[in-house]
């Protein structure tokens, strides 16, 4: 897949309309479009397109996550981080999810069967 066809390339990060938390030279947290029945749903994605982030990459990607939960999840118990799977829908652009626990929400089966940390707040 090019990079103009690549949905998370193409994401106008510069939008009034994306919900925006974070965005530095490496990195974008935002808001995911399809909530899944989640109250917050968000991701973190690599800024340039690519499947694999190298070291340092993955590390300052997984901190702002984790900062930018912190804030978002605060009135819940803790957030699932969720690992990149088989069930991602954008497979060849590096994103990890992250949302509440909601036991009826449209995907949790498939949580169920995503590898994921549990956060506390």
């Amino acid at each position: 897949m090019t990079k103009t066809k690549c949905k998370l390339c193409v994401i106008d990060l510069n939008s009034k309309t994306e919900k925006i938390y974070h965005k530095d030279n490496m990195c974008a947290v935002l808001d995911t479009i399809d909530k899944k029945g989640h109250c917050n749903r968000v991701m973190v994605m690599l800024l340039r397109h690519s499947e694999f982030p190298t070291q340092l990459e993955e590390r300052h990607c997984r901190k702002m996550l984790r900062i930018v939960c912190n804030y978002i999840f605060i009135n819940e118990p803790g957030y699932w981080i969720q690992e990149p799977s088989r069930f991602v829908s954008i497979p060849n652009h590096w994103h990890i999810i992250a949302s509440d626990e909601r036991k009826f929400a449209s995907d949790s089966v498939q949580l169920s069967k995503t590898p994921k940390t549990w956060f506390s707040i």
